[in-house]
């Protein structure tokens, strides 16, 4: 499904969490892989001032010799890589490259060089986010990962549905992940609970109505997710689905992603009820707000759909401004 992957390292270990998900994902799309190194004198220095030269050129050879270095990782794991080494402002340049370069997939760690904090994503993370029309592979900085490149798998894959086509499009690359990795399949839906929108007395009949409502919201849900084992028995044996019935479908599916120990969320950046006009749709944020396992995020919106925000627009009128 893609074509080339972009990896953004500043040269900390907490940025290397992400070379194991790098290999397989490289291996399973067959896709070209570019390491990209963004010298940011901002983030260095703390200030905008003038740089010394002969400095800077030291910091561009250490940054040549640590993408060697990840280079020949990856190369002992049968992936070859490309490396880019660029200079700007680390978010914005990262998205200019993913842009010229024709990039598919941008994947991220959630903390670099700056640390962990109590953020579930640096600021860099959050701007490209904001900013980028791709797909994202988010991994959290802090969860423990192995160093060896080969013998990474996933075991459980989740994948959050809501019973429209536009969440089922992620199922070609779940599919094409499980069987690289032979794992188990772990598909999801959560109906929600009607309940009166304020707090006026219930009659009987209105009860008995909602009830209704309830059971024929879970009636349909059953039989989608037959259905849906039906499409998918051909190409896997290993599937599980849950159906949860919550007043808050958003927190329900993250929490039952942490309770069936994924290792990999794969969402639509929007539902059934994303809209066109956002980036990302309410499940989707709370996954990247609040989640704690390595998500990928595929986007369903083309580039020219998606209207840019009033602050995007200024500055495109006045980028000097």
């Amino acid at each position: 499904m893609f074509d080339h992957i972009l990896v953004p390292l500043d040269g900390s270990l907490l940025a290397e969490c992400v070379l194991p998900h790098v290999a397989v994902f490289a291996q399973t799309s067959l896709a070209r892989v570019t390491l990209l190194h963004v010298m940011d004198n901002e983030a260095i220095s703390g200030a905008k001032k003038a740089v010394d030269p002969f400095e800077w050129a030291i910091r561009k050879v250490e940054a040549e010799v640590y993408q060697q270095g990840v280079r020949e990782r990856l190369k002992k794991a049968g992936l070859e890589a490309a490396t880019a080494i660029i200079e700007g402002r680390a978010a914005d340049s990262i998205i200019n490259y993913a842009n010229e370069t024709q990039a598919d997939l941008i994947v991220l760690s959630s903390h670099g060089r700056s640390g962990l904090s109590g953020f579930n994503i640096s600021s860099v993370v959050q701007k490209v986010l904001q900013r980028t029309h791709k797909s994202l592979l988010i991994i959290p900085a802090y969860r423990l990962m192995q160093p060896d490149l080969t013998g990474f798998r996933y075991r459980n894959i989740f994948v959050g549905l809501d019973g429209s086509r536009r969440a089922e499009w992620v199922l070609p690359e779940a599919m094409q992940l499980i069987a690289f990795h032979q794992a188990a399949l772990m598909i999801a839906h959560v109906v929600p609970r009607l309940e009166m929108p304020c707090d006026l007395p219930i009659y009987e009949e209105e009860h008995e109505l909602i009830n209704r409502i309830n059971e024929r919201s879970r009636e349909w849900a059953e039989l989608y997710l037959k259905d849906l084992c039906s499409r998918l028995s051909e190409e896997t044996d290993s599937i599980k689905t849950n159906l949860v019935i919550s007043e808050n479908q958003i927190d329900a599916l993250r929490e039952l992603a942490e309770q069936e120990s994924a290792d990999l969320v794969i969402l639509s950046a929007h539902g059934s009820s994303g809209g066109f006009k956002r980036l990302y749709g309410s499940v989707t944020l709370s996954f990247i707000t609040y989640g704690s396992i390595p998500m990928l995020i595929l986007q369903d919106l083309h580039p020219g759909i998606i209207k840019p925000t009033a602050v995007e627009i200024v500055t495109m009128e006045q980028p000097n401004h």
